[in-house]
């Protein structure tokens, strides 16, 4: 929803839902909290590669910088982790040097300001939503074209794994 038209569909009123209210939810980047049918919209790091955080914050391939962002993800695995674990690691491993840890401290101080990275249940109220019906909104009318892509290709992704993994079916 590039221009936030259908982020109201759920409503009759301004404070009351329509029939069909249920049948919505809206994720909205940038919100700090759940609100009515609204929900804050984040990327969880851990279910993105460090390739796509480096492009995200501008980080070229195969500088030192690259690289240990790349050893933190390998680091990581599978487990759930934030900008603030990565902000840990950073802060405290030996082996990282100054500069890399200046560029690192830098890069994650962008991507706070993005306000894109996060928990998330998108994924989730996907699955469910495909199980029950609805309408999903990703309202991306009060962030600019760079973060509109980078929400794009995120979802886009999330929608082709649920449809490998069997969660989700393709829809033709």
């Amino acid at each position: 929803d590039l221009n936030g038209e259908y982020s109201n569909l759920w409503k009759a009123t301004e404070t009351t839902q329509n029939k069909y209210g249920d049948l919505f939810q809206i994720f909205t980047p940038r919100l700090h909290r759940a609100r009515m049918h609204e929900l804050p919209f984040f990327i969880p790091l851990s279910e993105i590669s460090y390739d796509d955080f480096a492009t995200f914050v501008n980080v070229p391939q195969g500088t030192p910088t690259y690289q240990a962002l790349m050893q933190f993800w390998r680091d990581r695995g599978q487990n759930q982790f934030d900008l603030n674990d990565m902000e840990t690691y950073v802060n405290n491993q030996q082996a990282i040097n100054d500069n890399v840890r200046l560029a690192l401290q830098g890069r994650i101080q962008a991507a706070r300001a993005l306000g894109l990275f996060g928990p998330s249940n998108l994924a989730k109220t996907i699955v469910e939503m495909h199980r029950t019906g609805g309408a999903l909104v990703i309202n991306l009318s009060q962030v600019g074209q760079w973060e509109r892509n980078i929400m794009v290709e995120y979802i886009l992704r999330k929608l082709s794994q649920l449809s490998q993994s069997g969660d989700i079916r393709a829809v033709s």
